[in-house]
């Protein structure tokens, strides 16, 4: 594993970033250690980026919240209604709750764009969005075919190896960010550490990033 920064840098903060990082542990579990876990010696391609995506996710989740738009009052509200004016049963009534309240959860898209632009904003939108877009396809893809979906599916294995070298600078930023480190000094490790160099250069020729 290659060091993002150089110690000096933050030396007379490490104990209190180590800390937090300590203290927040138990809340992020798999948001912080699906990272490392992408690193293992031989892992498969497939994995990896699996990895990868769940933890972005799993860092959104408890980095937001609860989400606000999901009112518990409307739902109970609801539920009400459902009791009143159907013959359903109590576990069919709960199982049309719960589908709203997954409807109503963010998408992967929108928690992955959340993350990008609390750690750095100068993002060329549209590229974003079509580098997000082949993210999500590709993690459906491996998600519910474990594979190409058919035999003219452009789907690659180096494909997929660039996507999570891309993502990794922001997974890394991510957890830096939540951590506690300045927004000012993960910008700087952004585009200047040489240990995310790799997947930087990928933003940068997918268009994401300005030069």
């Amino acid at each position: 594993m290659k060091f993002v920064t150089f110690f000096k840098d933050i030396e007379s903060e490490f104990g209190e970033l180590f800390q937090s990082y300590i203290n927040l542990y138990d809340t992020y579990l798999s948001g912080f250690y699906l990272y490392p876990s992408s690193l293992i010696r031989g892992i498969f391609v497939e994995q990896q980026f699996s990895n990868i995506v769940c933890g972005l996710e799993a860092l959104h989740t408890h980095r937001y919240g609860k989400n606000p738009d999901i009112d518990e009052e409307k739902l109970s509200h609801i539920k009400d209604e459902l009791r009143k004016a159907t013959s359903l049963n109590s576990r069919d009534r709960q199982k049309i709750i719960d589908s709203i309240k997954y409807n109503m959860k963010p998408n992967l898209k929108k928690r992955l764009l959340d993350l990008f632009h609390e750690i750095y904003g100068d993002y060329n939108e549209k590229k974003l969005n079509d580098f997000l877009d082949d993210v999500i396809e590709s993690r459906n893809t491996i998600m519910h075919y474990g594979g190409p979906r058919s035999t003219d599916d452009p789907y690659s294995v180096q494909r997929i190896q660039l996507l999570s070298l891309s993502l990794t600078p922001i997974y890394v930023c991510s957890v830096l960010r939540i951590v506690g480190i300045k927004k000012e000094f993960i910008k700087n490790i952004f585009l200047k550490s040489p240990a995310l160099y790799e997947g930087r250069s990928l933003l940068e020729q997918y268009g994401v990033l300005k030069k």
